[in-house]
């Protein structure tokens, strides 16, 4: 038996040579961002967007939470909304959730974008526990119609629309970029990616 990552989320270790290599071979500098879990990289993106924004000297406008492929970031930078990415709509996603509450910005509203999943699995979140982590945050879910999910099949071509129409009543654009000397800094100072 032999040990390999994930399928759908892992890389195998050939990938990181090989992309060392073209590196090298190129002149490129080379980081592997590793974590144990995809939702390791969406609190990278969280953290990254909000350095962005206090360079600018701004606060984000709120919160868009997306899930697996119900996703926009050219909305996060249209609008300057702090991007939280769940990897599904499964506990894992729950508990990471809920391990980033406290971090989003309060008094701001959250856009919340879960993907409909048509799934019963023993893991899927429903709505209410979604919404129980977010009390005390004015939430709102672009495209979709809350009595039917995780079901509502509409969500997929409602949700862009409606998120469209949200950043075009709220344009403060996001300017700046981070350096990959600052992506890496910002990578090493979180504890999910230990350098």
């Amino acid at each position: 038996m032999e040990r390999h990552p994930e399928s759908e989320w892992g890389g195998l270790p050939e990938l990181r040579h090989a992309c060392a290599a073209f590196a090298q071979e190129n002149g490129y500098r080379f980081w592997a961002l590793e974590g144990e879990h995809p939702a390791d990289d969406a609190g990278l993106a969280f953290h990254a967007q909000l350095t962005l924004m206090r360079k600018e000297g701004r606060e984000p406008q709120g919160t868009l939470i997306d899930c697996f492929t119900q996703v926009n970031p050219v909305a996060v930078r249209l609008s300057r909304l702090a991007p939280l990415w769940l990897p599904f709509g499964c506990q894992d996603s729950l508990d990471f959730l809920r391990g980033m509450v406290s971090q989003l910005p309060r008094e701001k509203p959250v856009l919340f974008a879960p993907v409909p999943s048509f799934a019963g699995t023993f893991d899927t979140v429903v709505l209410t526990d979604w919404l129980a982590a977010l009390a005390g945050f004015d939430v709102h879910c672009p495209g979709l119609n809350v009595r039917h999910y995780p079901a509502h099949l509409g969500v997929l071509v409602r949700f862009a629309p409606a998120l469209r129409a949200w950043c075009a009543a709220h344009p403060v654009p996001l300017r700046s970029h981070l350096t990959p000397d600052e992506l890496n800094r910002l990578a090493g100072e979180l504890a999910t990616f230990p350098t």
